[in-house]
């Protein structure tokens, strides 16, 4: 496996929970027509038809995919490990319904400190030593018994 930068890949997993769950949204544009264009396009919306009126959101549906996320934060995992942290921190926060605005984050720090130990450097800012596990009771929203 490979070493990852801890934050960079927090930040990513907690990008694609809120884009799955349509707390955020990708950037980009309607035109006229109601066919949605990223701002940017990268290698790998190369692929993907382009939007027409029959399927106006193609690239939309793309631009939320753990794919495109781990492009765009050109991570140095694997794909399939972003895509693990990616399932797990989404199945928590569909279970957590704590709407705080930094659920995602936390949950994030949790998974990825636990599915990636060896990115759980108790000594990295923005990763609390108390929230290395997904055990939601340890996470800081007290609508999922945190503190």
């Amino acid at each position: 496996m490979q070493k990852m930068n801890t934050n960079s890949t927090i930040e990513a997993v907690a990008e694609f929970v809120g884009l799955s769950n349509r707390a955020t949204h990708p950037d980009g544009d309607f035109d006229k027509a109601g066919r949605w264009y990223p701002h940017h396009k990268c290698a790998c919306c190369s692929h993907i038809r382009a939007p027409s009126r029959a399927y106006p959101y193609s690239l939309l549906v793309h631009c939320r995919t753990a794919e495109h996320v781990n492009r765009n934060f050109n991570l140095s995992c694997t794909l399939e490990q972003f895509r693990r942290a990616c399932r797990a921190a989404n199945k928590q926060f569909r279970l957590s319904r704590c709407k705080a605005s930094n659920t995602a984050q936390l949950l994030a720090a949790a998974v990825v400190a636990d599915l990636l130990p060896m990115c759980a450097d108790p000594a990295t800012p923005g990763l609390p030593t108390s929230q290395t596990g997904n055990d939601s009771s340890r996470l800081g929203c007290p609508e999922i018994g945190g503190s």
